[in-house]
């Protein structure tokens, strides 16, 4: 599918790319902020086992 968008705007005309590219853009703009503060399960377990207990001396 992409490539008969990208032989059928090469052909007209490159001035339509940049909104060709946009959809995709917007996706991973959306992807990229729900994932940007997540942590992997184990990351969470360590910060909460050493984070929160005061440091032995």
């Amino acid at each position: 599918m992409q490539s008969v968008w990208v032989g059928y705007l090469s052909a007209c005309s490159w001035r339509w790319w940049p909104t060709f590219l946009m959809p995709f853009a917007l996706v991973g703009a959306c992807i990229t902020w729900k994932i940007w503060n997540e942590l992997p399960a184990a990351t969470k377990k360590y910060m909460a086992d050493h984070e929160t207990k005061p440091a032995k001396m």
